[in-house]
């Protein structure tokens, strides 16, 4: 299910360990968060609300997604009408191993037939990366993930890993 990323890192601060664990299996989030990909998403989070108000572009996010047949996970999705937006989440890494990963992204993303926008937060420099052409990254601007939020034209869907498969 889709969710509201400061809702989930409100949740994983404010409620019992074993609520949390309820929490995340309706939202069929993994079972195992660990605390330092918590930390990432909050500096993310922290970016962004520094920059926008327009905290809606924070709604809609399948977290941990992951496609059955191949255990490939996505740390961070919102699918719309017209693309989707992956952000991977890293504390540190290197650009070698941010663009191998962007591309096999954009490989298993791209049978869904609509511009797909790769980025990897790196939070240890809190930079944002994007996958340019399929090809390679660069570093850009957070204005940039902001934009693409906004233009995007959410779809509802009830069941993602339906749509995988298809």
């Amino acid at each position: 299910k889709q969710i509201n990323l400061v809702s989930y890192l409100n949740a994983y601060n404010d409620l019992a360990p074993e609520n949390f664990k309820k929490y995340i299996a309706e939202f069929g989030i993994g079972p195992l968060v660990r605390a330092n990909e918590m930390e990432d998403l909050h500096s993310l989070v922290e970016v962004i609300t520094s920059i926008t108000k327009a905290t809606n572009i924070l709604n809609h996010f399948y977290v941990g997604f992951k496609i059955n047949q191949i255990s490939k996970e996505f740390d961070l999705l919102r699918i719309g009408k017209n693309s989707i937006i992956n952000i991977e989440l890293k504390r540190e890494s290197t650009k070698g191993k941010i663009t191998k990963q962007l591309i096999q992204n954009q490989y298993y993303l791209k049978f869904l037939d609509v511009t797909i926008y790769n980025f990897t937060y790196v939070a240890s420099t809190k930079k944002l990366y994007m996958l340019i052409d399929s090809t390679y990254i660069t570093e850009v601007n957070f204005d940039i993930l902001i934009e693409k939020l906004m233009e995007q034209q959410l779809k509802e869907m009830k069941n993602l890993n339906y749509q995988v498969e298809k």
